[in-house]
């Protein structure tokens, strides 16, 4: 909801902000928040639920460290320009291609978000996931890789973040 008013308050006030906003950019984020804000109609088991978001973690992460190795092998996927006519694409200012600063090596973005600090955002809470709830030790490796492949700070800053409020809230009984 605040997310369309924020959008609605910035068509009224188009020249307020830097950043131009979009109505595709919007939906998919409110697209991909959707887990989290959306509701069942029949009550659902809170296993259940996170291990049908993390399935869908768990393809991202595959996509993302597949996007990764693919470049040791020459290929380059990191947009859909090409493959998806312009008018479907919003991609334009977004860094969907950021070198790694050695090499030829770019950070993976997942093949299918915009950034790779979306990709390390959504892994990191999906590892938070698994660790709190399922405790899969392939998927924490996987989630974990996924992070690592995105060379990305948000994720990790999720993760620190999660680990401070345990941290804080449970004391030492809480990280051990």
């Amino acid at each position: 909801l605040l997310t369309l008013a924020g959008l609605a308050y910035h068509q009224i006030e188009p020249g307020r902000y830097a950043v131009a906003l979009s109505l595709p950019s919007t939906l998919q984020f409110l697209g991909l928040s959707s887990f989290a804000t959306l509701s069942f109609a029949q009550p659902v088991p809170e296993r259940m639920f996170f291990r049908l978001v993390n399935w869908v973690a768990v393809l991202l992460a595959v996509a993302g460290i597949l996007q990764f190795l693919a470049q040791f092998a020459g290929l380059r996927l990191f947009s859909f320009r090409g493959f998806v006519p312009d008018a479907l694409l919003f991609e334009d200012g977004y860094n969907l291609q950021i070198p790694l600063g050695f090499g030829d090596l770019f950070k993976s973005n997942g093949f299918f978000m915009l950034e790779p600090s979306v990709f390390s955002q959504f892994m990191a809470i999906a590892l938070i996931a698994e660790i709190l709830v399922l405790q899969r030790p392939w998927f924490l490796a996987l989630f974990t890789a996924a992070i690592g492949v995105s060379m990305a700070g948000t994720g990790w800053i999720v993760i620190a973040s999660f680990v401070a409020s345990v941290a804080f809230s449970m004391g030492r009984r809480g990280i051990l």
